[in-house]
């Protein structure tokens, strides 16, 4: 019952970050440092995303998620690197491996939403403001529960209702 409990955890999760990637690829805006070397995750990545937000509507960007191929590249084991990096963008980074190359997430952004990252870079990485509270929501019919008993079904949906708050980036 553990197991089948996780699996709908897993599914949430996956929709969720369906939605954020498809807002953000519909967008149309990948932001890169041209001057950062293949796999370089720089300070000046977060600021040129901060500029991209603030031009286009969002005023903070507080999250950034990328894969975990990606931060090892990025960082190694320099945690001072990467606690430098970090407090010199004021941003909080993520490492989640569905955001790696040949996992669910990169391909579903490659495939499934046409997604490219530009010449010579290899890594995606996620921005977000999630001070906006109301940005994501996961939409639960009322006569639905979120409690599922032996091979029950669930109906929930996920909608960004601000996409303005999603900068895509790459490195």
């Amino acid at each position: 019952m553990e197991l089948f409990n996780k699996s709908f955890v897993r599914k949430i999760f996956c929709d969720q970050w369906h939605t954020i990637l498809a807002s953000g690829t519909h967008r149309n805006i990948m932001v890169y440092d041209d001057e950062a070397k293949c796999g370089q995750f720089t300070p000046r990545l977060s600021a040129l995303c901060k500029t991209v937000a603030r031009r286009n509507g969002t005023h903070r960007i507080t999250d950034v998620a990328i894969g975990t191929d990606a931060w090892d590249d990025a960082f190694g084991s320099d945690e001072l690197y990467r606690y430098v990096t970090a407090m010199s963008s004021h941003v909080t980074v993520h490492d989640m491996m569905d955001l790696d190359p040949d996992q669910e997430l990169y391909n579903f952004f490659v495939n499934e939403l046409a997604g490219s990252l530009p010449v010579g870079k290899k890594h995606l990485a996620v921005y977000l403001d999630c001070t906006k509270v109301s940005s994501f929501l996961t939409l639960i019919p009322e006569n639905k529960q979120l409690e599922v008993h032996n091979y029950g079904n669930m109906s929930l949906g996920v909608v960004c209702t601000r996409p303005d708050t999603i900068i895509m980036g790459a490195f």
